[in-house]
């Protein structure tokens, strides 16, 4: 599935972050979707940190 990182203030898609999470008999939340993402983001270096507040986020 597919996370948008959404910059809040003017709606700009920051990255388009693909996640996938699986298990058996598991299914997971938007949050652990968010969660990932937002970890791949910072790694990859499209978001700072410490700025999570500044971004929403949608499933695609």
């Amino acid at each position: 599935m597919n996370v948008l990182i959404i910059e809040t203030g003017t709606k700009h898609v920051v990255a388009t972050i693909p996640v996938v999470l699986q298990g058996m008999n598991y299914t997971p939340s938007e949050q652990e979707y968010f969660s990932e993402a937002w970890k791949c983001a910072v790694e990859d270096g499209m978001v700072e940190k410490d700025s999570r507040a500044k971004y929403s986020f949608k499933l695609a």
